[in-house]
């Protein structure tokens, strides 16, 4: 199983989290490419893909992702809708302020061979702003 970056509220590497703080500050986010788009799966989908997973038969490598990708910039967006306030996205910053999403290019994946067997992905664009919501509760 292959899995992308995974996010939830228990995420103890703090990286959506990261953004929200930025945003927050008004502290400018450094990145490559701000329009790059990114798969990501909730972590409870992760669990939810793994115990069935674990239930079927596969033939070698299968992805398990959200429906949908997003980009740093629509984050960003997402996050200003939230809280009022968002940070300036620039190619490059002081290392502690580089993007944890900060990738050259798209990186994406295909689910397809996952969602053929049967399982049903959460679309990315539904969850994302809840899961944000909860995160920025706490500030």
């Amino acid at each position: 199983v292959r899995l992308p970056i995974v996010l939830g509220p228990d995420d103890y590497t703090r990286r959506l989290l990261f953004h929200i703080e930025h945003a927050a500050s008004g502290e400018a986010i450094g990145l490559p490419d701000p329009d790059a788009e990114i798969s990501f799966v909730h972590a409870e989908e992760a669990a939810e893909f793994l115990e069935w997973a674990g239930q079927v038969q596969f033939e070698g490598p299968v992805n398990a992702c959200s429906v949908g990708t997003i980009s740093v910039r629509e984050i960003m967006g997402l996050i200003q809708q939230e809280i009022g306030r968002s940070a300036p996205l620039q190619t490059s910053a002081a290392p502690e302020h580089m993007s944890p999403f900060g990738i050259p290019g798209d990186w994406t994946m295909d689910h397809a061979k996952a969602a053929a067997a049967g399982f049903s992905f959460w679309e990315l664009k539904e969850w994302m702003p809840k899961l944000i919501a909860e995160l920025s509760a706490d500030l």
